[in-house]
């Protein structure tokens, strides 16, 4: 199985890429992601998706390009 540490690893890997191939752009883009994990984040949907909204919401305050958990 996968660990929280796998996600936010993966989700480094996608602010990396997105960063990355929009670089050359008139606009680069970059994205903030939150992460939460079942069960240790919570165990059902609602609670699950709220905890990822806080970890996002955490990364947009730190900053572009940033991923929380």
């Amino acid at each position: 199985g996968y660990t929280k540490d796998d996600a936010l690893r993966k989700a480094k890997d996608i602010c990396a890429s997105v960063r990355d191939e929009s670089g050359w752009w008139t606009y680069p883009i970059t994205v903030s992601i939150g992460v939460a994990t079942y069960p240790d984040d919570a165990t059902g949907l609602e609670g699950l998706v709220a905890a990822a909204e806080e970890a996002n919401a955490r990364a947009k305050s730190q900053g572009k390009n940033t991923v929380c958990g």
